[in-house]
């Protein structure tokens, strides 16, 4: 036996149909909540008992008035209640304990054991039956427990949409169900990552389960898949009379919400000659960023490197030539042109000198952004480098020659 617990009794007579259920209150109490379901009566008395025949007919009939008696019915009632005297009175069909179809009328029994409520007799007078008045009992009561509540996982969702927890009873019950709800963070943030939600659902009386929906956010954040509860705090019945405690079987469901944002693709490969494939020239890939180098306009290579007397300036005009033959003058050499020439030697140190130039220069640029890259050299010690190749010259007699130089920049950035 558990609080809520639900003995419904039925009787009937030529039309009229009256529904008792008689509710475990504890404590040795008993609620009776008596329901017209057709027909109409004028209700007057009510009796219980243990089905168990000892000739102790407990009986609400007096000397002078008999009019509540259950004689005749063939059963031992333990108790009774007089709910009001016979005949409508001055209040006629407002009077309270007449009933229509769809009509309650509820009574504590104060020192009524529910256990012992086995057999349920009815005294009724103003009736709907052919008779006027009723002696009605009845002895096969349906059974029924005082619910326990649930709340399950809900499917995962994709954020942005509604986290769907379906809460529901064991079975079904006679009265609303309210469950009290609030949402508690997991590995997903209340209120960040989802919209904190609080309250209360009804499951109403004869169905079994009710919906909460929660809201996620649809942020931009690459995130792993994350978690949140649903947690229960309480449930109630609402008999008649004061609300009843009903208890959660399980008080947590789980809520799962699926990422939808794509990480950035990583920084492109360094290449064979140690450039960075134009990371220089945009750094996503999907234009000039600020302080981006556009090679073809920002700046010319002798602007950078200096008018050495050493270049060769007199090798045909071609494009394996050395830069300064590329243009009338050392200006028109541009960076997009350097990083275009073959072969090696002055063609090969200018190539790299501007590649490793260049990424140093991003470098410096997106300093706590990075482009992915830790090159060796600074743009300044780039030109040193360069410088050293033709104040060396091939033997090696200053510091490093040409192709040492180039090697080093290669490497830098390879």
């Amino acid at each position: 036996m558990a609080i809520g617990d639900i003995k419904t009794f039925n009787i009937t007579s030529g039309g009229l149909t009256l529904q008792v259920t008689a509710i475990d209150m504890g404590n040795g109490t008993t609620t009776f909540d008596i329901k017209c379901v057709s027909g109409y009566a004028d209700i007057n008395a009510i009796y219980w008992g243990d089905d168990v025949a000892d000739g102790s007919q407990f009986d609400l009939g007096t000397k002078k008035d008999n009019s509540l008696n259950m004689n005749g019915t063939g059963v031992d009632f333990d108790g009774g209640l007089k709910l009001s005297s016979t005949g409508l009175g001055t209040e006629g069909v407002n009077k309270a304990t007449y009933l229509t179809a769809g009509e309650h009328y509820s009574i504590l029994g104060a020192n009524v054991n529910w256990a012992d409520v086995d057999v349920f007799g009815i005294r009724a007078t103003s009736t709907s039956t052919a008779e006027g008045s009723i002696k009605g009992t009845d002895g096969s009561a349906d059974v029924t427990l005082a619910p326990k509540v649930c709340v399950d996982d809900a499917t995962p969702v994709v954020e942005g949409n509604n986290a769907s927890f379906l809460i529901h009873l064991d079975h079904v019950y006679a009265y609303d169900v309210t469950v009290n709800y609030t949402t508690v963070g997991g590995t997903a943030t209340d209120g960040t990552d989802y919209t904190h939600t609080q309250g209360s659902v009804v499951i109403h009386a004869g169905d079994l389960n009710a919906t909460v929906l929660v809201a996620t956010t649809d942020d931009a954040a690459v995130e792993s898949t994350e978690g949140f509860t649903l947690h229960l705090t309480g449930a109630t019945a609402d008999i008649p009379g004061p609300d009843i405690s009903v208890a959660l079987l399980c008080i947590d469901g789980d809520g799962t919400i699926l990422d939808n944002d794509v990480a950035p693709p990583p920084p492109p490969p360094v290449s064979d000659l140690g450039l960075s494939h134009g990371y220089w020239m945009t750094h996503d890939g999907t234009g000039p960023q600020p302080n981006d180098w556009n090679v073809a306009t920002d700046t010319s290579f002798e602007s950078i490197f200096g008018d050495h007397g050493s270049w060769d300036i007199d090798a045909p005009f071609d494009t394996n030539g050395a830069p300064y033959t590329q243009g009338a003058v050392v200006a028109d050499i541009d960076f997009t042109l350097a990083l275009s020439l073959g072969g090696g030697g002055q063609n090969a140190l200018a190539r790299e000198a501007v590649g490793a130039y260049l990424n140093a220069i991003d470098e410096d640029n997106v300093d706590n952004g990075g482009t992915g890259y830790d090159f060796a050299y600074s743009a300044q010690e780039v030109k040193d480098l360069v410088n050293d190749a033709f104040d060396t010259g091939n033997d090696g007699s200053g510091g490093h020659t040409m192709q040492q130089v180039i090697d080093l920049l290669l490497a830098s950035h390879d």
